[in-house]
């Protein structure tokens, strides 16, 4: 066997013998780890802070302004027109994203009628004011993807961190039972 491809391919090999390729993958490494944990994060702060939320489209109701895997930016506002995209509680199915086409007063309390660009009738329950988190500001296509994928990469260090405690315990565990 040649002995180029018969050598163990290591990362320090790799420091040693071609610093720069190392330090290039080793950083792009790192910078998208830190990316992806960084998209992970913004969704895990939007959950407790009240002036701006993070959502990901998972269904296709509003294509084509909204891309499924789209991650969307929620602010509140002082007021809503027809034609804003609204992020609300959708008493049958949780949080829901869709456009503002008309607006009822019903007992002095103001409902909006939403619709999803892509569907072929407006929803079935009119939305109160108060189930209203925000309107859509930012749209970023496929990014809650990248989103999701960064909670996987947020495990990655736990998984580190809990395998070297087990190899410490372990070890600890072979040296006091020797002797």
């Amino acid at each position: 066997m040649d002995e180029k491809w018969g050598r163990e391919v290591s990362f320090k090999r790799l420091r040693e013998d071609h610093r720069a390729v190392y330090y290039v993958l080793a950083g792009t490494a790192w910078a998208a780890f830190a990316f992806f944990l960084l998209l992970f994060l913004l969704l895990l702060f939007s959950a407790v802070n009240p002036w701006m939320q993070a959502r990901v489209i998972i269904s296709d109701s509003m294509e084509p302004a909204i891309i499924t895997g789209s991650m969307v930016i929620v602010v509140p506002q002082d007021g809503y027109h027809e034609g804003d995209i609204i992020s609300f509680v959708d008493p049958d199915i949780g949080i829901n994203v869709h456009r503002i086409v008309g607006e009822v007063s019903r007992d002095g309390e103001t409902y909006f009628i939403t619709k999803g660009d892509n569907a072929r009738r407006a929803d079935r329950t009119p939305v109160p004011l108060d189930k209203v988190e925000g309107k859509v500001v930012l749209i970023f296509p496929y990014l809650g993807y990248l989103a999701y994928l960064g909670f996987l990469v947020a495990l990655i260090p736990i998984g580190l961190i809990v395998l070297r405690l087990v190899r410490k315990v372990r070890s600890r565990a072979a040296a006091g039972g020797g002797g």
